[in-house]
């Protein structure tokens, strides 16, 4: 099983995105593990191109204002787009991280990556 792990936390370093996506790598022990940025629209050529090569995608993303930041919207628009056109065969998983508590506060997040 081929899996992509994209940090898409907009930070460059010290992120809690990149800190779960490398995290993810201990606990995928015989699998294909690649890990991608996706700090802005600069990385989505890279990623995109990963999504034909890959069985399950671990996104990442920190959760701003209860939804996920603009550049990872454009994203999954882009990749839906490239999906319609060639096959993509991959299962979409979400890690969603805020700095609030309450559960319910990743909600609306976590439905966007349902959509």
């Amino acid at each position: 099983m081929n899996v992509l792990a994209l940090n898409a936390s907009p930070k460059s370093k010290g992120s809690a995105s990149a800190f779960y996506s490398s995290l993810l790598r201990l606990f995928l022990t015989g699998r294909k593990v690649k890990t991608h940025p996706l700090h802005g629209a600069w990385d989505h050529k890279k990623a995109l191109a990963l999504l034909l090569w890959t069985d399950a995608v671990v996104i990442s993303v920190p959760a701003y204002v209860g939804a996920a930041p603009a550049h990872v919207t454009a994203f999954l628009e882009r990749a839906e787009l490239l999906c319609q056109k060639k096959q993509c065969h991959f299962k979409l998983h979400a890690i969603s991280n805020c700095g609030f508590i309450e559960e319910y506060q990743n909600e609306l997040h976590l439905r966007i990556y349902e959509a």
